[in-house]
Order: C-alpha cells, then sequence, then structure tokens
C-alpha cells in the first residue's frame, strides 16, 4: 500500500484516502489555530490574546467632528517665483500648518478619549428629546368583549382589548408598549 505526504499538515495517508483527507485538512479549522485568539467585540475578528488591547484601542476610531469652525485655517501654497527666502518662508508655512494640524488632531483626541468614554455624559439626553411612543393610545386601541390570552404577558384576561390591526392584549400591557413604540408589538405595523 502507497502512502503519501499531505502537503499541509505533513501526516502520511493511503493513496485513496488522501484526496478526502486534504479537502478535509485545507477547509477544517483546527484546535491549534484557534488557540490563544479571541473575537474584537467591534470587529468580530480573532485577535491574539496578547494583541487584543493594543487592538482594541486602535480599532474603532470615530470620525472626529471636523466642521468649519473647529478646524485649523491654513494658509494656501502660491507658486511664485522662487528664491532662497521664498523657499524657506514656504518651509515654515507649512511647518507651521504642519503644528496646527498636530494640535488639532490631539485637541480632538482629548475630546474623545475624555467625553465619549463617559458612558453617563454619552447616554445624555437633552431636555428636547421625547420617546417615540404614541401620544394618544385611544386612538389605537379599542376595548373588546372578547376573553382570551394576552399576547405580551400571556395572562388569560377578560375584556382583552384590540390594536386597528387586530391584535388582542390586556390593557396595562399595550399601553405600557405603546408609551415607548409606535408599532404594533406582533405584526409591527406603525401607528
Amino acid at each position: 500500500m502507497v502512502h503519501i505526504k499531505c502537503d499541509n499538515c505533513g501526516e502520511e495517508f493511503p493513496e485513496e484516502e488522501i484526496e478526502n483527507h486534504r479537502l478535509r485538512c485545507i477547509y477544517t479549522i483546527k484546535d491549534k489555530e484557534l488557540e490563544n485568539l479571541i473575537p474584537c467585540e467591534i470587529c468580530n475578528q480573532l485577535i491574539n490574546f496578547e494583541n487584543y488591547h493594543q487592538h482594541l484601542l486602535t480599532c474603532y476610531e470615530p470620525s472626529p467632528p471636523l466642521n468649519s469652525t473647529n478646524f485649523p485655517r491654513l494658509q494656501r501654497e502660491t507658486n511664485n517665483n522662487s528664491n532662497s527666502t521664498d523657499l524657506l518662508s514656504n518651509i515654515d508655512r507649512i511647518l507651521h500648518n504642519a503644528n496646527l494640524l498636530t494640535q488639532h488632531i490631539r485637541g480632538v483626541n482629548s475630546y474623545l478619549s475624555n467625553e465619549l468614554n463617559d458612558y453617563e455624559n454619552f447616554l445624555e439626553l437633552d431636555r428636547s428629546n421625547h420617546l417615540l411612543g404614541v401620544r394618544d393610545v385611544t386612538k389605537v386601541i379599542e376595548p373588546t368583549e372578547e376573553d382570551g390570552t394576552c399576547l405580551i404577558c400571556t395572562e388569560n384576561i377578560c375584556g382583552l382589548y384590540k390594536t386597528k390591526c387586530g391584535h388582542l392584549f390586556c390593557k396595562d400591557c399595550i399601553q405600557e408598549w405603546f408609551k415607548e413604540n409606535r408599532k404594533c408589538p406582533v405584526c409591527m405595523k406603525e401607528f
């Protein structure tokens, strides 16, 4: 019986089994390939455990909030007849612009690391925000004489309330639902 060595793993197999082994060997993830790897919460790539912290620092950096009011004003380069003093002044202007950009980038990074990492500040809503629920629930639901099971709490209820789309709920559940939602909890019809 002739044995052939697998090019991928180096093990030897009988000639009639080598083709099946090669397919399995190439397309199957081996335990040693996953050893010491963990998935990144941001990009879902498998990252070596030793490099994980550094990866998280560089994996996702949101775009800085750039607009015309907070971006530094840079002087435009001009194409004049240049002599040595013009060349030196152009170099000085380029260095000055580079320093302005560096300061701006440091300021944006400082803002991002100080402000956005503070979870409570990040979630703080201003006073003008309101919940997205239905304002007048009576326009969306109506009482019925039907008895049955509420589709939210699964309790047997006498006198269910029916939505405009025909689904039955107990009064407490559906009123609580529509405080924060504008869609039917069953068919997702928007009201």
